[in-house]
């Protein structure tokens, strides 16, 4: 389950950030938020937290909004 959306990501950063980082890839953006949800959930686990979170807080969103537009700008 991912934690935030390609939407959430161009509200976060611009449709044209999102675009020029991923080199027109929707794919890429797929991959950035899967990956970015990954992480997350690794990080959870370690916690003794069940994953994934059903509707998890906001925080978790803005984390994986982040991870993810990480994981596009060095591609």
């Amino acid at each position: 389950m991912a934690y935030c959306t390609i939407t959430d990501l161009q509200a976060a950063y611009g449709a044209d950030k999102i675009s020029a980082w991923s080199r027109m890839d929707p794919d890429a953006v797929d991959r950035a938020i899967a990956n970015a949800s990954a992480e997350i959930d690794g990080y959870l686990l370690s916690g003794g937290y069940p994953v994934p979170l059903d509707g998890p807080p906001a925080n978790i969103k803005k984390y994986c909004v982040d991870i993810a537009a990480a994981n596009l700008i060095v591609g």
